[in-house]
């Protein structure tokens, strides 16, 4: 059986994503999906990171509710095209805090399509 960790060893590294955050296939070329990230990683380290390789306008790192680790994956917004281009040629694979990160561009999640959860009405009787 597989631990949660191995999944770079489960999926071809080229081809794993989250479908859960891709709801459409329009890409944001300005703005990078990071994965695989270590679990003490934060918005500040990724800013600074990529900001060696362009203008980062914003970074984010999804965070667990319960232990405030990081859930392995995270955003960067560069303020051109061309800045995510190169970070993403550059620092694909490359490592932050010991693990390799891989990059993609994000792509635009339509809200509409996002699933919400359905709340259950309870009668009084």
């Amino acid at each position: 059986m597989y631990s949660i960790f191995m999944w770079d060893e489960i999926l071809p590294k080229k081809t794993f994503n989250y479908w859960w955050i891709f709801m459409t296939d329009q890409l944001e070329t300005n703005k990078l999906f990071v994965w695989n990230l270590h679990w003490n990683v934060r918005w500040q380290s990724l800013k600074e990171f990529f900001g060696q390789r362009g203008e980062v306008v914003y970074a984010s790192v999804a965070l667990d509710r319960e232990t405030n680790r990081s859930r392995w994956f995270g955003f960067v917004t560069f303020a051109n095209e061309e800045d995510a281009i190169k970070a993403k040629e550059e620092a694909n694979e490359q490592e932050l805090e010991g693990r390799p990160m891989y990059l993609d561009f994000a792509r635009a999640r339509d809200d509409a399509e996002v699933a919400t959860p359905e709340v259950a009405e309870v009668s009084a009787e």
